[in-house]
Parts: structure tokens; C-alpha cells; sequence
């Protein structure tokens, strides 16, 4: 299943050397940059979407500046866990997924196959509508279930590609 991580473009170099990595591993956290400490999530999780890549890279990047940076990733449905804010609501990754549009992965680390990066101020208006509005609205969420990867190709401006025979990113275009 190809699922999606955003975050901001600062944090590219680490996520090219070690992949994406649990919360608890890294020295940064979103909310808490945001004022929002409440919103704190697991320390030992990796939090992807089918839906919202743009919003919470969007979260990201107010935090801690850079261009949206948005990972790509390929991970087995019956690994994944309920988002710890829904995990009261769904038993499974799967039913998560479908009925908020993420869910979390525990894992030590892990690698993306490819990178987008969008730069925000070319796009601002386009993704702030996006963002501002789209977040929570059902037919939001259903377009970009299914439209998710072309809106990331038709905004990004740099991508980066992982070869995971030769272990190696490569520039994608």
C-alpha cells in the first residue's frame, strides 16, 4: 500500500541518510514547536496518510521553516496501527485509514522511495485552500484518497529517487 509522510524540506538530508524514524527519535516535534503539546503524539511511531501529506507538512514547515517535503512510502496494510488520536474509535491501521485517513507504523526506521518537494510560496494559494480548507471534509478526503500522487507530481518542483537495490538516492527530476 503506498501511503505518505509530510514534513519540511530541512529535515530532507536525514530522511535521505536514515529514512523516517519514530517521533521519540528525533530532537523536534512538530506540535511542540506549535504550541500545540497536547496534540503530542507517540514516541515510538511513524505517522503516514492516504489524505493529508500537504496538511501536515504544512504543519511542518510553520514550525520549522523550509519547503514542503512530502516521502512516499510502500508498507504491508496489516502492519499498520490506529493514529494513536483515533485509536479509541478503530481497532486497525486498515479501519484508520479509511475512516480518517491515517494511521501509524512502528518501526525503528523507514525509507521512503521517492521525495517530493514543493515549494510553497509558488504555491501558497493553491495549497492554502487545500490545506485551510480541505482537512476533515469528506469529499476533500475521498478526491485525494484518490488523487493524492498526481496532486504531489502536478505541484512539486525537485524529486528525489531511492534505489533500493543500489541503496542509494538518486534525483529523480
Amino acid at each position: 500500500m503506498i501511503l505518505f509522510h509530510g514534513t519540511s524540506s530541512r529535515f530532507l538530508p536525514q530522511i535521505r541518510k536514515h529514512g523516517l524514524r519514530p517521533r521519540g527519535a528525533l530532537k523536534h516535534s512538530v506540535y511542540r514547536a506549535l504550541g500545540d503539546e497536547h496534540l503530542e503524539s507517540h514516541g515510538e511511531y511513524i505517522y503516514l496518510t492516504d489524505t493529508y501529506p500537504l496538511g501536515f507538512a504544512y504543519n511542518a514547515i510553520r514550525a520549522f521553516g523550509g519547503n514542503i517535503a512530502v516521502a512516499r512510502v510502500v508498507v504491508d496494510v496489516k502492519d499498520l496501527l490506529p493514529d494513536t488520536d483515533f485509536s479509541q474509535t478503530t481497532d486497525t491501521g486498515a479501519e484508520c485509514l479509511e475512516a480518517h485517513g491515517t494511521a501509524c507504523l512502528k518501526a525503528g526506521s523507514l525509507m521512503p522511495n521517492k521525495l517530493y518537494v514543493i515549494d510553497f510560496k509558488k504555491h501558497k494559494d493553491v495549497l492554502n485552500f487545500d490545506i485551510n480548507a480541505g482537512l476533515g471534509h469528506l469529499a476533500y478526503k475521498q478526491s485525494m484518497q484518490r488523487h493524492t500522487e498526481d496532486v504531489l507530481f502536478y505541484l512539486c518542483h525537485k524529486t528525489f529517487e531511492y534505489d533500493e537495490g543500489l541503496k542509494e538516492w538518486g534525483d529523480g527530476w
